[in-house]
C-alpha cells in the first residue's frame, strides 16, 4: 500500500492513493476535531431553514397577481434550496464537507435570482404595517444572512487545511483515471502488436505462394501469352488509328463506287488489314489520292489539302511493316494457343494475390494503429508525470508532507 520512512517520507503508489489521503483526513480531523464547531454550524442552519420554510409558506399566500408566476418560481427554487439543508441523526464530518460546497454554490444563483426579479424593489406584500420602513426584501436579507454563515464556515475548512484535502481527492480521481487509461492502451498496443505479427506471418506465406506459381513453366506460358495479347493490341491500335483518317474519304468513295474491299476497310479496319495478303488497300489509296487531285470530293481545298497529306504518310513501306508485325504476332499467340495451357494456375495466382493484398493492408493498418497508440500513450505519460508532481507540491504545500510515487 503505503509506507513511511525515518524523514517523513511516503512512498505510494497511484493505486492506494485514496486510502492514503483517507489517513490524512482522519489525523487531521482527530487533530483538529471541529465536531462541536460542525454541530453549532448545522443547529444554526437548521434554524435558518425552518424559519424560511415558515416565511414561504406566509408569503406565497400574499404574492400579488402580477407577478405571481415570476414570484412562484424563486421560491419554489428557494425551497429546493432548502430541502438541500437536510442531516443525519448520526454526525458525518465528510457529509458535512460536501453539502457545505453545493450549498455555497446553490446560495449564490439563488441570490442572483432574487436580484434580478421584480420583487427586489416590489416587496412590501412580504412584510407587516409595523415594517414598513424596511428598506430590503426580507428573503433577500435572509438568504445574505445564510450566505455570510455558509461562508464563514467555509473560511474555517480552508484555514483548517480540509479543502486542500478535497482537492487532492479530485485529482486522484484523475490521476487514477489517466493510470487506467494508460493500462488499457497497452493492453491494446500489445493486442496490436499480435495482430501485426499474425498478419505479416500471413503476408509472408502467400509471398511464397505467388513465388511458387510465378516460377512455374506453366505461368512462364500464360504470362508470355498476356503480354503478346497485350502487344497486338497495341499494334490494332496503330493501324485503327491510321485508317481511321481516310474513313471520311472511304464513305464518300462508296456513295458512288461498290467497292467490296473498300467497304470492309470501313467496317472493320483492323480485321481487313490483316487478312489483305495482298495488300490492296495501298491501291485504293493510290484511287483516292487521284479522286482528290481531280477535285472529285466533296471535301473543302483545305480539306483535300489535308487529306493528301495524310494519305501521302501511309506508303507502301509503312503498311508492310504494320502488316508483318500483326502477322507475326498472330502467329506467336495462335501457336501458344495450340498448346495445353493450364488456366487454372492464372486463377489460382489471382486468388492467392488477392489474399496477399488482404494481408497487405492489414500490416499498414495494424503498423498506423501502434504508430497511433504509442502517440498517445507518450502525450498520456508525460500528462501523468506532471500531474502526479502538482499532487506532491500541493502535499508539500497544504500539508506539509512529503511523498513519492512508487510507480
Amino acid at each position: 500500500m503505503f509506507r513511511g520512512s525515518s524523514n517523513q517520507l511516503t512512498i505510494v503508489s497511484v493505486e492506494n492513493l485514496g486510502e492514503w489521503l483517507d489517513t490524512q483526513f482522519k489525523a487531521k480531523y482527530k487533530s483538529i476535531n471541529l465536531q462541536e464547531e460542525s454541530l453549532n454550524y448545522i443547529k444554526k442552519l437548521k434554524d435558518h431553514r425552518w424559519y424560511l420554510e415558515a416565511q414561504l409558506d406566509i408569503w406565497k399566500q400574499k404574492i400579488p397577481r402580477e407577478i405571481r408566476e415570476e414570484l412562484q418560481d424563486v421560491f419554489r427554487n428557494t425551497k429546493l434550496f432548502l430541502d438541500n439543508m437536510t442531516f443525519n441523526d448520526q454526525f458525518n464530518f465528510e457529509q458535512l464537507l460536501n453539502l457545505n460546497n453545493r450549498l455555497l454554490q446553490k446560495i449564490e444563483e439563488l441570490i442572483k435570482q432574487v436580484e434580478g426579479s421584480s420583487m427586489a424593489s416590489n416587496f412590501s406584500f412580504m412584510i407587516e404595517e409595523k415594517d414598513n420602513d424596511r428598506l430590503v426584501n426580507p428573503l433577500f436579507q435572509e438568504l445574505l444572512t445564510l450566505a455570510n454563515l455558509i461562508k464563514n464556515f467555509e473560511n474555517i475548512l480552508i484555514k483548517k487545511g480540509f479543502r486542500v484535502l478535497g482537492s487532492l481527492q479530485e485529482k486522484i480521481g484523475k490521476l487514477q483515471q489517466l493510470r487506467k487509461r494508460i493500462f488499457l492502451l497497452n493492453r491494446q498496443l500489445e493486442e496490436r502488436k499480435k495482430r501485426l505479427e499474425q498478419a505479416n506471418s500471413k503476408k509472408k506465406e502467400k509471398e511464397l505462394e505467388c513465388t511458387k506459381y510465378t516460377e512455374l513453366p506453366a505461368y512462364n506460358t500464360l504470362l508470355q501469352m498476356e503480354k503478346l495479347k497485350q502487344l497486338k493490341e497495341e499494334w490494332q491500335d496503330v493501324v485503327y488509328v491510321l485508317l481511321s483518317r481516310i474513313k471520311p474519304l472511304l464513305q464518300e468513295y462508296l456513295r458512288d463506287n461498290d467497292h467490296a474491299l473498300a467497304r470492309f476497310y470501313l467496317e472493320d479496319p483492323v480485321e481487313a488489314f490483316s487478312t489483305d495478303e495482298g495488300l490492296n488497300l495501298s491501291h485504293v489509296i493510290d484511287y483516292l489520292k487521284a479522286m482528290l487531285k481531280a477535285e472529285r470530293s466533296n471535301l473543302s481545298a483545305n480539306e483535300r489539302s489535308q487529306m493528301l497529306r495524310e494519305l501521302s504518310e501511309i506508303s507502301v513501306e509503312k503498311l508492310q511493316h504494320l502488316q508483318k508485325e500483326l502477322i507475326n504476332l498472330n502467329q506467336q499467340v495462335e501457336q501458344l494457343e495450340e498448346q495445353d495451357l493450364d488456366y487454372m494456375v492464372a486463377a489460382k495466382l489471382d486468388d492467392v494475390k488477392y489474399r496477399l493484398d488482404h494481408y497487405q493492408q492489414q500490416v499498414i493498418k495494424y503498423q498506423r494503429d501502434i504508430t497511433d497508440i504509442e502517440q498517445w500513450l507518450e502525450q498520456l505519460a508525460n500528462t501523468l508525470k506532471k500531474d502526479k508532481e502538482m499532487f506532491k507540491n500541493i502535499v508539500q504545500v497544504g500539508l506539509g508532507k512529503e511523498i513519492k510515487f512508487s510507480s
